[in-house]
């Protein structure tokens, strides 16, 4: 791996004080995903300037969603207009997830509470790869 001079990004992300923590939604890729192509392009670092309580604000990633794009055997743009659909017709967790007018979004806390573990702590394989 070769890191390139001058390409340094920041993200800050604050936490909403005023609004109840939700499953994110928006979901959508920062990079090109090319099977043929593996090298890693970059680094995710997060730091965290105050103590982060858990469903604190903090950016949320789909884990492994980089190794399971990259089965599908070619390269998929950026953005992830084509991960969403493929993922949420192969299964409905994926379809849930990225479900932005989904009425549980909306829901009591209970029910919120609900689906937070189970995009987050359940989980769900595709293709053999465990995602979450």
């Amino acid at each position: 791996w070769t890191m390139r001079p001058c390409r340094n990004i920041l993200f800050v992300n604050c936490p909403n004080a005023g609004k109840p923590w939700s499953v994110p939604s928006g979901w959508h890729t920062d990079l090109v995903v090319d099977a043929q192509n593996p090298a890693m392009k970059f680094v995710y670092a997060f730091a965290f300037l105050d103590e982060v309580a858990p469903r604190g604000g903090a950016t949320a990633l789909l884990a492994n969603s980089t190794p399971r794009m990259r089965l599908e055997g070619e390269a998929l743009v950026r953005n992830g207009k084509w991960m969403r659909r493929g993922l949420a017709a192969e299964n409905s967790w994926f379809a849930e997830l990225f479900d932005e007018e989904a009425a549980w979004r909306n829901a009591d806390p209970e029910v919120l509470d609900a689906q937070a573990r189970k995009f987050m702590d359940d989980g769900v394989a595709s293709k053999g790869v465990p995602m979450r």
